[in-house]
């Protein structure tokens, strides 16, 4: 069999049409071998297997004895063959020294690699700290290692574990030179195995036997309440070997059967591993360009993905039609019965005295939709993209369904006479109708869940229809042989049939090359990235989890399936160093001891002074943009004024007047917190009203008694109703909410820094107003499934703290149906209180808290903010000329009230331990902004391209496309080109909002002003590189001839016909000149297509009429000329038939003639016969 074919996505589809292509197995999942050599490296990097202990040597042949000390870098797996086979190469580097006193060491030579053949094995285990972070792999005791021939069994129930590891227990070794280095001698080579063979087989056998492993799975159930799981059962691997020249990658391919799956899988042997073959060529299972794959089988997808999903939305008598040999799949089944009525008529009309009579009837239209089968159809199509001189196939998976009615008969009848005319119009007749709908279907994926959404047009359309009758009918119609309009432009609207069929969650199958540390990414189903030629594809890549996240993970992946990290143990300490060096470095970096102090004295300076600074007025409206905005500075300040020893209400109240805020309404503060008026100046639960506070009497707060006061107690916006309000914010209500009446993992989380909610795995961007009464904020938004409005609260508690929660609906947007939906925060008692862990430290307090209130937790900085004023309108602390003994009594109540907030703070601490999301807030992970990303960089490269190549040249394109290397220098000129623009707008969109927040710490002292810039380019050249990488990597720039497709290549590919030309100046005028010049052809071409569509129509519908006239004419010509014959008929039978009697006639008389004549002739024969016998009579006498 000849080596395997790596083809592109369009390629390998076109092969598969038609075959089952995995040997009875259900799923294959493959990883590239160039992929897996990063994550390689990831796993071995600075653990005890590249340490190496020295050791002592005696080479074979050789009387001395040598002192061997070395280390080991940079591995990179190759697989050998199909069968496991893997050599492992490491750069060598150490010493050795002759034990002979006196002797001096002696170096490896440079650019010498370790070679190391071995294979990959089946090895059984289990999994040590299941459900946590820290999960990993462990083999069993005395466990040993199985080749590919071995197939592993997870019985259902039962906790199991199995992984393929590279074979460290049995490995042979040799030294070679670097590629592209000097050969080293065949005396070195020998030498040099002798040297480290012992003593490397001794040190992988004990540092390392078999627990580095590439992938596991395991047994335990894990549950994904809206998606349709696959659990694997059973599974085994095989190997795709490189080509020699390395052109093409080899992969490792994981062989699995799933439960409820075919179960008839072809078992391995050791002389023939399973492949991906089709018709007798053998293929790589990754398309070009992709660094993973997953090929479902066909009866899976049909038995546990289509069929359940169709049956569950109430379809009967469901099958998979489709057979071998044909491309895709398709399905017949029943639809739910939707009944549809269109009323029929009855009218009659008598005019005065019945000078004119009407009757007309039609019959009523009644049919079930479930009375006919429908068809859904999956195809890929694929079309060609030319660029001379090369083509590119893109391929897109479709979905369509169709159906269609029986022949419905409709009769109907009309009347009509006048006295007044000498006409009577007698019409009747029946037709027969036929109704379609066609359906079109999408691709969703979310995570590692593959989904269908099926949407139907809102009504049938006009129906097929036929004269249902012969001639004579057409007759008694006026010879027309017409359906009257009523039927013929019947368009009954469409019951809801869109179907948002359960996703299937391939997550447990896909999360085995390293799980906890990689996921696979499929690309998005609707692009270029899935195919089902009988058998389904998902190309896509290995994406590796970012340790800082993979150390704060604790929800859910894909759709719901718990996370196991299962990392291999060397990996673990690597990753946790990693996660707190990455934290103690974004949080408690170094600070001067004059810091804290420093932060500490305006407010101390403050307290001790009358009445503080104050600000130019503000409107209360203001105050939540305030907080939400670190340029202010105001929540940072707020945070050290709380840490004031001497009074921190009244060191709080001074920075609110600080900011010119003197004056802030009860109402404001509800509204920040979403509570109902009167929520906040109530009595606490369970205690009675303050002394000296009565309920409702204090309308707003006031520092001063000024008429400068920008807001006055009485006014409407004291009551939080002036116009543009915007005090409410769901940032406010971060947190991670438990839904009520749900799964057990069912959450509702929303994101501090984005405002973003995610629910059943999708994250999305919510809408708020203010409800009709003025009273609460209703929070909305929508996902494919479901449609949402709540309302997020917060309820004060008698200790003084906050309980968040939300109640509202979510509607079905399948059915319409509302359900109430309701849930709590999550709050994790913490086992010591920020306050306790960090009180050794001040100046590290100041620090964290500043960071904590401005990036990641701003809802407990405004929490603490409306507590504090609720407790100044108790002790009055908003008086600056209180007594010693009332400041005394202040100062009792707040540390009361500190004691109190324990709950409070220990949400602090919780955001400390996630401080990681803060850390990487810049990293446009949130699906909503990285489209928006994605709209910016298409306009720019759009932009980029037109203002670079300007308009299409035909003749310059000749020149410039004479072959590959030009096209080649294109490619790289037009990647570069995108790359800059990519980097332009992530600069455009973060640089400002970035270098405040690094000037607002520099501001405290945090960060030398000369490092601000310095520190804002540092991270936004890293953000660049990150997010500029998808545009530009592969793009073959630097690699030699080796040309890789990238979204810039892509993007040019489209438009480079149409572009490229020699690159020139384009000003700005002359764009936006273009822009209306084109805009201006682009109406006019608009109205001459309008003009002609119109013209067009006007001509149809004339030779519509035409047709029709046309039509009458010559049935009645038709008619005339069959009743002229038919006369004719009748006179020429007329006449025979008179000729016929006159002879007829003319024979009787003969024969009465005739007869005469006989009867005479009879008369004188007698008289004759007499005279005779009377002649004769004489004689004789």
């Amino acid at each position: 069999m000849s080596a395997p074919t790596t083809a592109s996505l369009s390629d390998l589809i076109a092969a598969m049409k038609g075959f089952d292509t995995l040997n009875g197995w259900d799923v294959l999942v493959s990883y590239r071998q160039d992929a897996l050599n990063k994550m390689l490296l990831d796993i071995m990097a600075d653990t005890a297997l590249m340490t190496i202990p020295e050791w002592d040597v005696s080479p074979k042949g050789s009387i001395k004895i040598y002192r061997v000390a070395l280390t080991l870098a940079n591995p990179v797996l190759q697989f050998k063959g199909s069968d496991g086979r893997v050599e492992l190469f490491f750069d060598l580097a150490g010493s050795y020294q002759d034990k002979k006193e006196g002797s001096e060491a002696e170096k490896i030579p440079e650019h010498t690699q370790l070679v190391v053949s071995t294979r990959l094995v089946h090895v059984r285990g289990s999994i040590v700290g299941e459900g946590t972070v820290s999960s990993h792999f462990t083999p069993d005791e005395g466990a040993s290692g199985h080749g590919h021939e071995k197939i592993t069994i997870m019985k259902p129930g039962q906790k199991q574990a199995a992984s393929v590891a590279i074979d460290l227990q049995h490995v042979e070794v040799r030294c070679r030179a670097a590629p592209g280095k000097p050969e080293l001698s065949e005396e070195q080579t020998k030498f040099l195995k002798g040297l480290v063979a012992v003593g490397i087989n001794r040190h992988f056998r004990e540092a390392a036997g078999l627990t580095f492993y590439l992938g596991c799975v395991s047994s335990t159930p894990a549950t994904s309440p809206n998606s349709i799981v696959l659990h694997p059962r059973a599974f085994c691997f095989s190997t795709v070997p490189a080509s020699s020249d390395q052109s093409d990658d080899g992969a490792l391919c994981l062989w699995i059967a799933v439960q409820d799956g075919n179960g008839n899988y072809a078992v391995p042997t050791e002389d023939k591993p399973l492949s991906l073959t089709i018709s007798g060529m053998s293929y790589n299972p990754i398309p070009s360009g992709k660094t993973a794959s997953v090929i479902f089988a066909h009866d899976l997808m049909a038995n546990l993905f289509l069929l359940p999903a169709l049956q569950a939305k109430s379809c009967t008598n469901v099958r998979c039609t489709s057979v071998k040999g044909s491309d895709g799949m398709v399905f017949k089944y029943k639809l739910p019965s939707r009944k549809i009525h269109v009323d029929g008529k009855d009218e009659e009309y008598h005019a005065w005295l019945n000078t004119t009579n009407e009757n007309k009837h039609l019959d009523a239209l009644d049919f079930d939709m479930t009375d006919e089968e429908a068809t859904m159809n999956i195809l890929t199509t694929m079309s060609d993209v030319a660029l001379p001189p090369l083509s590119e196939t893109k391929t897109k998976c479709q979905v369509t369904t169709e159906w269609k009615s029986k022949e419905i008969r409709l009769c109907w009848s009309y009347h009509h006479d006048s006295i007044f005319k000498d006409l009577t119009t007698n019409e009747r007749g029946a037709a027969k109708l036929t109704f379609s709908l066609y359906g079109n279907g999408t691709w969703t994926g979310v995570g590692n869940n593959l989904g269908i959404y099926i949407t139907h047009p809102a009504s049938f359309g006009t129906p097929k229809t036929e004269f249902d009758g012969g001639p004579w009918e057409k007759v008694l119609n006026g010879f027309s042989g017409k359906v009257p309009d009523e039927y013929t432009k019947l368009n009954p609207a469409v019951p809801s049939l869109d179907f948002n069929f359960s996703a299937l969650d391939y997550f447990l199958t896909t999360n085995l090359v390293l799980p906890g540390a990689t996921l696979f990414n499929a690309d998005k189903p609707d692009g270029n990235g899935l195919g089902v030629p009988r058998d389904t594809v998902v190309a896509g890549t290995i994406a590796t989890v970012h340790p800082v996240k993979l150390a704060a993970m604790t929800g859910t992946v894909g759709g719901g399936a718990a996370v196991q990290s299962l990392l291999a143990p060397q990996m673990l300490q690597r990753r946790a160093a990693q996660a707190s060096s990455a934290l103690l470095k974004a949080v408690v970096r170094p600070l001067p001891a004059t810091v804290g102090a420093a932060m500490q004295a305006p407010a101390a300076a403050e307290t001790a002074g009358t009445g503080g600074v104050v600000g130019p007025p503000k409107h209360e409206s203001q105050l939540a943009a305030d907080l939400l905005d670190p340029n202010t500075l105001m929540l940072m300040e707020l945070t050290v004024a709380a840490s004031d020893a001497t009074n921190p209400g009244l060191a709080i109240w001074r920075v609110l007047k600080k900011h010119g805020y003197s004056e802030i309404s009860d109402r404001t503060c509800e509204q920040m917190l979403n509570m109902a008026p009167g929520d906040l100046t109530a009595p606490l639960p369970g205690t009675a009203p303050d002394h000296d506070v009565v309920a409702g009497e204090v309308a707003a707060l006031s520092v001063t008694a000024s008429s400068s006061s920008p807001v006055s107690k009485d006014s409407p916006a004291a009551n939080g109703n002036a116009n543009g309000n915007e005090s409410f914010s769901v940032r406010f209500f971060d947190g991670k909410y438990q839904i009520a009446g749900g799964a057990t993992d069912e959450y509702l989380v929303v994101d501090p820094n984005s405002g973003l909610i995610t629910v059943k795995g999708v994250e999305v961007l919510p809408s708020s107003v203010l409800s009709p009464d003025g009273v609460h904020y209703v929070t909305s938004w929508s996902i494919p499934t479901s449609r949402y409005a709540v309302t997020f609260k917060s309820t004060l508690q008698a200790d003084g703290t906050f309980t968040k929660s939300f109640t509202g609906t979510v509607t079905d947007v399948a059915t319409g149906g509302e359900t109430p939906v309701s849930g709590t925060v999550i709050v994790q008692i913490a086992e010591k209180t920020w306050w306790e862990k960090f009180n050794s430290q001040p100046t590290a307090i100041v620090a964290i808290a500043s960071f904590i209130i401005t990036a990641v937790s701003l809802p407990i900085g405004v929490m603490g903010l409306v507590l504090t004023i609720r407790s100044m309108k108790s002790d009055g602390t908003d008086r600056d000329d209180m007594s010693e003994s009332d400041a005394q009594r202040v100062r009792e109540r707040q540390a009361s009230n500190r004691n109190n907030g324990e709950r409070a703070m220990t949400e602090i601490q919780q955001q400390v331990e996630h401080i990681a999301r803060a850390v990487t807030n810049f990293r446009l992970r949130e699906p909503t902004t990285a489209e928006l990303l994605r709209i910016k960089v298409k306009a720019e490269i759009e932009k980029r391209l037109q203002e670079t190549l300007g308009n299409n040249n035909q003749e310059l394109l000749r020149k410039k496309l004479k072959g590959e290397v030009s096209l080649t220098n294109e490619i790289k000129y037009v990647n570069q080109s995108i790359g800059n623009a990519v980097e332009a707008v992530l600069i455009q969109m973060h640089r400002a909002g970035l270098r405040d927040s690094i000037q607002s710490w520099a501001k405290l002292g945090l960060l030398e002003e000369s490092q601000v810039e310095a520190t804002t380019t540092d991270v936004l050249k890293s953000l660049a590189e990150e997010h500029t990488r998808p545009f530009v990597e592969g793009s073959g720039i630097g690699t030699g001839d080796k040309m890789k497709s990238t979204l810039a290549e892509m993007e040019m590919r489209k438009r480079i016909i149409e572009l490229l030309t020699e690159k020139h100046e384009v000003t700005i005028a002359e764009v936006m000149k273009r822009v209306e010049t084109a805009e201006k052809t682009a109406t006019d071409a608009k109205k001459v297509e309008d003009k002609a569509v119109q013209d067009y129509n006007a001509k149809k519908a004339e030779k519509v009429e035409a047709g029709k006239k046309a039509e009458y004419d010559a049935a009645l010509l038709q008619l005339e000329n069959e009743m002229k014959s038919a006369k004719t008929e009748r006179q020429k039978r007329d006449k025979e038939l008179k000729t016929e009697a006159d002879a007829k006639a003319k024979a009787e008389k003969e024969k009465t003639e005739r007869e005469k004549e006989a009867k005479k002739v009879e008369k004188e024969l007698a008289e004759a016969k007499k005279r005779a016998e009377k002649a004769a009579k004489k004689g004789r006498k």
